[in-house]
Formats: C-alpha cells, sequence, structure tokens
C-alpha cells in the first residue's frame, strides 16, 4: 500500500469513525424530538479551530488502525444532545504525508453508505477556502428506517494539519440546518 493509499485511507477512518459515532451506532435521531432547542450558542476554541456552538463539549477518543502510524496527534471534541451533534477534528499528520480531499469525502461518504440501515444516501460537495486554506463543504442525505438524517461537514486542510467539523442531525429537526449552517459558516483555523 502506497503512502497515498494510506493516508486516504486514514482521513477516511477519521470520518466513518465520526459519522458512525453519529448515525451508525446511535438510534436517537429516529426518536429525537422535534424542535430540539441547542440552549446558549457562544464563541470558543476547540481542537484548532474558532467556531460559535452551542453546549458544552467533551473529548472523544480516535482510532486510526493501520493508519496510525501517518499520524503524528489528533483531537476530537463532541457535543451531543438528542436530534443533533456537532464533532471538531483535528489530525496532525507526519511529515511527508500528502492529504486528497477528494479522496477522503469518497471514502467517508462509502462508508457511510455501507452503515446498516442507511440508504438512499446522496452527498454534495463544494471547494472553497476557510482562514485562506483549501476546505471541502460536504451535505449528506440519507434514510435509516423510516427517517431521514443530515450531516453537513466542513474538511479543512492546512499542510500537515486537517480539521473537520461536523454537524448530524435528523432531517425532521426544523433548525437542523439553520444551526448547521450558523456552526460552519463561523468556522476559522486559529492554530
Amino acid at each position: 500500500m502506497n503512502l497515498r493509499s494510506k493516508i486516504l485511507i486514514a482521513a477516511a477512518v477519521v470520518m466513518i469513525c465520526a459519522l458512525t459515532g453519529f448515525i451508525g451506532a446511535r438510534k436517537y435521531l429516529s426518536r429525537a424530538p422535534v424542535p430540539v432547542v441547542l440552549g446558549e450558542w457562544r464563541t470558543r476554541q476547540l481542537a484548532g479551530v474558532a467556531l460559535e456552538a452551542p453546549g458544552e463539549f467533551h473529548g472523544k477518543p480516535l482510532n486510526f488502525g493501520a493508519a496510525q502510524e501517518l499520524v503524528e496527534s489528533s483531537e476530537m471534541q463532541v457535543f451531543e444532545t438528542p436530534g443533533f451533534e456537532i464533532a471538531v477534528l483535528r489530525t496532525v499528520y507526519k511529515d511527508g504525508v500528502e492529504l486528497s480531499f477528494d479522496g477522503a469525502v469518497q471514502g467517508a461518504v462509502g462508508g457511510i453508505a455501507q452503515l446498516p440501515g442507511i440508504r438512499n444516501l446522496q452527498q454534495t460537495t463544494t471547494e472553497l477556502t476557510v482562514s485562506g486554506q483549501p476546505a471541502r463543504r460536504v451535505s449528506v442525505t440519507a434514510e435509516r428506517g423510516r427517517k431521514s438524517v443530515r450531516a453537513e461537514l466542513l474538511f479543512i486542510a492546512d499542510g500537515p494539519r486537517y480539521f473537520q467539523v461536523q454537524a448530524t442531525f435528523a432531517a425532521a429537526n426544523p433548525h437542523g440546518a439553520t444551526d448547521a449552517e450558523r456552526l460552519l459558516q463561523s468556522v476559522r483555523v486559529v492554530e
């Protein structure tokens, strides 16, 4: 396996691990009360980015599996409430490792599509810049059971540093898309 393949796998593993916690391993999205009240929003710094977000965040471990040898350090902070979750991730790769947004997005979306009960998955990807760095915005919708779920994700690369901010929510949440947009529009790299 060449280095490019390993980094695509590593980036996909990060997103798959995070999304598995939101879409795959949890069933709250299908039971979430609507509307979801997120509480007070405030500006904070988490995992190398500044953003405006509600609630309290806590650390969550990341596991890169065989690709761990490519990772210098990593951090994930999560806000969880029934029907809406936010994850903020930072991964610093070792010298010489190059990132591929397209490969990471394809691998991660492919991983989501393989989760139990997921069907009719659709995605859109947009190129943009955040804090002068190349970025990708990914919108994912899917059905799980008889409910729809959404994930709005932002990927940012800054040399060997890779940032990801995502909001996952029940599509029935009338404020989910607005809250996700508010979150992702506020993201700035601070390290």
